[in-house]
């Protein structure tokens, strides 16, 4: 999983990130929304500390994004 680099803008990140989704994730995230959903968390955590970054808090977030839509 890509993540964003120090002086990444935000769009270019995302950018990058679907883009890598798109090629190598889609059996973890069959739909294009949940690969979104995906990049928009690892950007929006990228300041938390890595333990706050685990994979069960991380998909946690990703099912709270994809139930609000």
């Amino acid at each position: 999983m890509p993540k964003p680099y120090e002086d990444e803008t935000k769009e270019e990140f995302i950018s990058r990130c679907i883009s890598y989704m798109e090629e190598n994730e889609k059996d973890q995230f069959p739909t294009r929304e949940q690969r979104i959903a995906v990049c928009y968390s690892y950007w929006e955590n990228k300041h938390k500390e890595k333990k706050e970054d685990s994979p069960k808090s991380l998909m946690e977030h990703i099912l709270n994004m994809i139930r609000l839509k």
